[in-house]
């Protein structure tokens, strides 16, 4: 195994595929976060060597119900390990307070 500590710190490749740029197997974390006045969206990807790709995913509802779509997607930069991916979604600003429409209130 091969040490990339120079330009890519916690990450030990095993097999790097010269001619495409894919990586085959891998042991790391990554993690991204984006913001807008709407919504603040961040992206951990924990991956471990495993002999198979395995995908899990975790967050708060609707977006485990996207994990198939995803795997799609890292499935055509990965060919094997376990990754483990948590998607944090945090809407920005104060959302609007509930309140009582009173004529609907009085006509019922």
């Amino acid at each position: 195994m091969r040490s990339l500590s120079r330009t890519v710190p916690p990450v030990t490749v095993s097999l790097f595929r010269e001619a495409t740029g894919v990586l085959l197997s891998m042991t790391g974390f990554g993690a991204a976060r984006i913001e807008t006045d709407a919504l603040g969206v961040s992206v951990e990807v924990r991956a471990v060597n495993n002999r198979h790709l395995k995908l899990t995913v975790r967050g708060s509802d609707p977006y485990p119900l996207y994990e198939s779509e995803l795997e799609k997607v890292v499935r055509r930069h990965v060919r094997r390990g376990t990754l483990h991916v948590h998607i944090r979604v945090e809407r920005q600003g104060h959302a609007a307070a509930p309140a009582l429409n009173t004529k609907v209130l009085a006509d019922y």
